[in-house]
């Protein structure tokens, strides 16, 4: 499972096995030996789409955009609107032509293994792998 803070708040997005991902909001934490503890957590939200386990989530760095990318066990990103919950765009097996990609000549072959959002949040940069020694084992940046 993957999961990640949003900015400067108690809330954590957790991605899954199950093909989704949650939003938690920590309701009270202490710090205590050095370890955050929570007395509360409640679930707000799930957001779902995905088809496949959930490997890799990031918050959009700038906070007027407030959006979430995800990568996954089906070959697919999504980028997500963090006020309402929708899918704003799945990029899928075969990126169309408007999404730049470096190498242009290949696309991902295997499942997504890790997505980040670019320090302006205009891209996300993404790369899969079997993990096995296999795989296509490409950096892809999107303009989604």
């Amino acid at each position: 499972d993957k999961g990640v803070f949003e900015w400067g708040s108690l809330t954590l997005f957790s991605g899954s096995w199950d093909n989704s991902i949650k939003e938690w909001r920590l309701q009270k934490t202490k710090l205590k030996y050095n370890k955050v503890t929570t007395e509360e957590i409640k679930s707000q939200r799930t957001f779902a789409g995905h088809q496949g386990g959930i490997t890799s989530i990031d918050l959009s760095p700038n906070k007027k955009y407030q959006l979430m990318c995800s990568g996954s066990l089906d070959h697919t990103i999504k980028l997500w609107c963090l006020q309402t919950g929708a899918t704003l765009r799945t990029i899928p097996f075969s990126p169309p032509p408007s999404i730049s990609s470096f190498p242009t000549s290949s696309d991902h072959k295997k499942p997504v293994r890790s997505v980040c959002f670019s320090k302006s949040s205009l891209e996300i940069i993404s790369g899969a792998s079997t993990g096995e020694g296999e795989g296509d084992h490409n950096v892809l940046v999107h303009r989604p």
